[in-house]
């Protein structure tokens, strides 16, 4: 906007207004705002990045392959030429180095740092890999990671998902990785790098320790990525049942040492959501009346079933059921059967019921019991609802035959009679065989015609109940229904 203007027949300067004076101001402030917001990202970009690559360093700081910027292939006098030089340094603390130097030398603590480094990579992308972890950047690890294989990719994707813990499709390809790996393969790159540097080769005791180690920090750390999110935890179920047949033959240590490091971590929380249980448990049975409880126990049970699930998924690949999961779930389903015996709290119960089947899911022996008890506890609610909706009908018998003399008959035609056909056609479903729910349609269909005078829609009534398989003596008395009812119409005509 131009302060000064001239106009097309004057030549003298013209002093703004004061609407373009205050447009001014705002347009000014606008991009001061603007520009402000954009330093104000850049900051948080940079001090996010900072932090990026602190955790980055963190990650690999005291490998001695880093420490001394050497690659693994580096022969004594070649370490001891770079101890050297970070000697003259006033940024490397001189302790480090000398550990560094002396932990390469000796065969048995070497081998620690061999396999927390990149065995699978050439010294030159080795040597890229140094300098990206101390310039911690990211992006660089991240392109190495892409075309590495066995360890080297296993620990690029360790050390990204220090910074990147949420990442599902990190925490999902290193999981692969870590299962898929094959330490005697490492251990031949281990050797051929020794054996250019002039050491000998690892031997079998001090590999196998140092790759147990290894497994349980690697454990430790990937468990505790998977165990922040409901994701990861899911993610680490499936990765167990799809190893299932390696569980079974003992051949799967990597993922093991996952689901040890996974389980220390999760106790706390199982411990804490299993007392909250437990404790609504009690008071349930102290007073069932209190809606509440049952509400704290189902959402409970939900959480603790998605920490407890990687846990129930390895015991179900070893063929055996949770012992853990059985505990909490014999006190939950001791609850159901209270609530159903004692005091006739049918749907209750069977929300408890679900509840248990939902969270149980991977523990085939519990699943069975489940499976047995639902049938009679949807009986039960089921039941009850038709008893009640029976007295309404019962009391309303008049509206209920005007509604079938209009609509007809079924579970599609609405109002109160669509209902009353709806619930018994769920009942039939679950138990096709008990006999009450016939007897009491049977009925109703005896007082339309006996209380209303409308034989027709008795009838109607009667025809549509045998068009189903009732029990045979139901059945026996609705044909005795059926031909005297038939007989009444044909005399009235």
């Amino acid at each position: 906007m131009f302060w000064k203007r001239l106009r097309k027949d004057e030549t003298r300067e013209v002093e703004p207004s004061e609407a373009e004076i205050a447009a001014e101001a705002g347009a000014r402030r606008r991009l001061d705002r603007l520009k402000a917001r954009r330093d104000d990202e850049r900051a948080t970009a940079q001090e996010e990045s900072g932090r990026e690559g602190e955790a980055l360093k963190a990650y690999f700081d005291g490998n001695a392959f880093v420490t001394l910027n050497v690659a693994m292939d580096a022969d004594q006098g070649a370490i001891a030429q770079a101890a050297d030089d970070l000697s003259f340094s006033e940024d490397v603390d001189p302790d480090a180095v000398e550990a560094a130097q002396a932990e390469l030398l000796a065969p048995r603590d070497r081998v620690k740092h061999e396999l927390a480094w990149l065995p699978e990579l050439s010294a030159e992308d080795q040597a890229k890999a140094r300098g990206a972890v101390n310039a911690g950047d990211a992006d660089a690890l991240f392109n190495l990671r892409l075309s590495a294989i066995g360890l080297a990719r296993i620990n690029l994707g360790l050390a990204l998902l220090t910074i990147k813990a949420k990442d599902e499709n990190l925490q999902r390809t290193l999981m692969a990785d870590l299962v898929n790996w094959d330490a005697h393969t490492t251990r031949d790159r281990i050797d051929e790098a020794r054996s250019r540097a002039r050491f000998s080769p690892t031997s079998d005791d001090h590999y196998e320790q140092a790759v147990s180690a290894f497994r349980d920090t690697v454990g430790r750390s990937v468990a505790e990525a998977l165990s922040a999110t409901r994701e990861g935890r899911i993610l680490l179920a499936q990765h167990i049942s799809e190893n299932s047949a390696d569980i079974r033959a003992c051949d799967t240590p990597t993922l093991e040492a996952i689901v040890k490091g996974y389980g220390s971590l999760a106790d706390p929380q199982l411990q804490n959501l299993r007392g909250k249980i437990v404790d609504a448990v009690a008071s349930l049975e102290a007073n069932p009346r209190d809606p509440a409880k049952i509400t704290l126990i189902t959402t409970t049970l939900d959480l603790w079933s998605q920490w407890r699930l990687p846990l129930q998924k390895l015991e179900e690949a070893r063929g055996l059921d949770d012992p853990q999961s059985a505990e909490l779930f014999k006190t939950v389903r001791e609850l159901g059967i209270t609530l159903t015996n004692d005091h006739n709290m049918y749907d209750e119960s069977l929300r408890i019921a679900k509840a248990l089947k939902h969270c149980f899911s991977a523990v085939p022996g519990l699943q069975q019991a489940v499976e047995r008890d639902l049938p009679t506890l949807i009986g039960n609610v089921l039941f009850k609802r038709f008893d009640e909706l029976t007295t309404t009908v019962a009391k309303n018998l008049r509206d209920f035959t005007r509604e079938l003399d209009g609509g007809g008959i079924g579970a599609d035609v609405g109002g109160l009679v669509g209902k009353y056909c709806e619930i018994f056609d769920e009942l039939l479903e679950v138990n096709p065989h008990q006999e009450g729910p016939w007897t009491i349609w049977r009925e109703l269909a005896v007082a339309i015609a006996e209380k209303l005078r409308r034989v027709d829609i008795a009838l109607m009534v009667v025809e549509w109940l045998l068009e189903r398989n009732s029990p045979e003596q139901v059945r026996n008395q609705l044909v005795s229904d059926m031909c005297q009812m038939q007989r009444i119409l044909k005399d009235a005509k």
